[in-house]
């Protein structure tokens, strides 16, 4: 069974309207932005991780995916999270939510705060993505204003040449130059005013996301009833800007994270195998709960993270699939070292072989709603194996992320280890062009360091794209050729 997202996005839409009067409409146009950029081939870069980097930066465990109240607690260092990896190159950044639902909460006693941590999760990111826009958008202005100033000196000095100008052919030429000059002069700065206007453009729609989200998140955080939703400005159109967005992306997207990151996990250990999990009806109920939260909190759509097991993955895909949001669906895969099978991430008894009728339920749950798939919290030696397991055996066409963790989790804190970017590109490098892999960035344990070096290697490649110098991933393999041709055949 081939398994691709259709044009899927409006009949999603017009469902959701029918069960939600009043829904918005912008997380639908977002996708359908993401989808014309896919088509042009280039890759889009997603930011690293937030838990981990959160510890790093000296936050605690409690303060972050351990509890799930890291928007509440620390909203100083998710934002200062988000702005680094913005400032690193990152295209979509994901909310600061991963834990944030009542299973996970509830230990703390912080379960009743669940869709608070979620609508601040989305306004905090909103506002890391207002100021960065905001901040181009004042390079832009002060570099239109200095072209300005040299446009008016241009055309001054074109005046004055022309009013020189006798019957000497030398004079009339000097008049002809100075006006050439002065015409560039001028277009430059109507370029350049015309980028600063796009640039505050997409500031003011980064900005009005944000006021609507903390508006949501002060109700949420005062007890009162969560008001409707309303309708966000649009962002305008994305076109290739030379030095600023030549891919064309435009201004960062926003996810949502909901994952099954266990509750009250063992000191020490990495299984969710023996967390005090909650019955299984509470545990579906607040998944729903968290979900429906992402629905109001006005994120562009909701990345499911840690999909890695028979029993709590299926709940929580079951709560994204009625939110609303377009969804990726996040896969966790490790390599059994007993047997060398790619199996759903887990430790010890829970090694459960990787399945394409696993991946086809999920997705079938998710139906309209799935518009992506992304392989995450995977070690670099294993990603490749859950890749080509995706497109091969779960025949999966659609739109494939890959962010990789680095490190080792010992409940309830991450034990960083080195990483070699150069090495770690050269992994992303053969995820694009034997995978057509479009999404890239990093998980737990990874930096913005990394993440600079992912940018780097996709604005090298979106150049080659642009150009047409990039070799297809057809052209890299003939074993590749021939199952990329048996899956589009298909």
């Amino acid at each position: 069974m081939v398994v691709t997202p259709t044009s899927r996005s409006l009949l999603s839409r017009d469902r959701h309207r029918q069960k939600n009067p009043g829904a918005r409409d912008n997380p639908w146009t977002q996708w359908a932005r993401l989808q014309g950029f896919f088509k042009t081939g280039q890759l889009a870069v997603i930011d690293g991780a937030n838990g981990t980097e959160i510890q790093r930066l000296g936050g605690k465990p409690s303060e972050t995916f351990s509890s799930g109240t890291q928007a509440i607690a620390r909203p100083d260092l998710c934002q200062e999270v988000h702005l680094n990896y913005l400032d690193a190159g990152a295209d979509i950044i994901i909310t600061h939510s991963y834990s944030s639902n009542r299973n996970v909460m509830t230990p703390s006693g912080n379960g009743d705060r669940a869709a608070e941590c979620v609508l601040n999760a989305a306004a905090i990111a909103r506002r890391a993505t207002a100021l960065h826009a905001a901040k181009h958008a004042s390079d832009l202005a002060r570099n239109a204003t200095s072209a300005q100033q040299a446009a008016a000196q241009a055309v001054e000095s074109a005046a004055m040449a022309a009013a020189r100008a006798t019957t000497s052919s030398q004079s009339n030429e000097g008049s002809n130059v100075a006006a050439a000059a002065a015409v560039k002069a001028t277009e430059l700065a109507l370029d350049l005013s015309q980028h600063a206007s796009r640039a505050m453009k997409e500031a003011h729609a980064c900005s009005a996301a944000a006021a609507e989200a903390s508006r949501l998140s002060q109700a949420a955080s005062e007890g009162d009833p969560l008001p409707p939703p309303q309708q966000l400005p649009e962002f305008p159109a994305s076109v290739p800007i030379v030095g600023w967005d030549a891919a064309g992306f435009g201004p960062a997207i926003v996810v949502g994270s909901m994952s099954t990151h266990p509750p009250e996990m063992p000191a020490g250990g990495e299984s969710s195998k023996d967390a005090k999990w909650p019955p299984p009806e509470s545990e579906q109920e607040a998944y729903v709960e968290a979900a429906t939260a992402h629905g109001l909190s006005g994120v562009d759509m909701l990345w499911l993270e840690m999909m890695k097991d028979l029993e709590h993955a299926p709940r929580a895909v079951r709560a994204a699939a009625d939110c609303g949001l377009p969804v990726f669906l996040g896969i966790s895969a490790r390599t059994d070292p007993a047997t060398d099978q790619i199996v759903l991430w887990g430790n010890g008894e829970n090694c459960i072989p990787m399945s394409a009728d696993w991946f086809h339920k999920l997705a079938g749950m998710l139906g309209d709603s799935l518009v992506g798939i992304n392989v995450m919290h995977t070690n670099f030696s294993t990603m490749g194996r859950v890749l080509k397991w995706l497109r091969e055996d779960c025949c999966w066409k659609g739109p494939l992320g890959a962010y990789p963790d680095h490190g080792v989790f010992k409940a309830p804190e991450w034990v960083f280890k080195e990483l070699n970017n150069e090495e770690a590109v050269s992994y992303i490098s053969e995820w694009v062009h034997q995978y057509g892999v479009q999404l890239v960035g990093g998980c737990c344990g990874t930096t913005p360091d990394f993440i600079r070096a992912v940018s780097a290697f996709c604005r090298r490649y979106n150049a080659s794209i642009r150009s047409g110098t990039s070799q297809s991933p057809e052209s890299k393999s003939p074993t590749l050729r021939g199952s990329l041709k048996r899956l589009r055949d298909e």
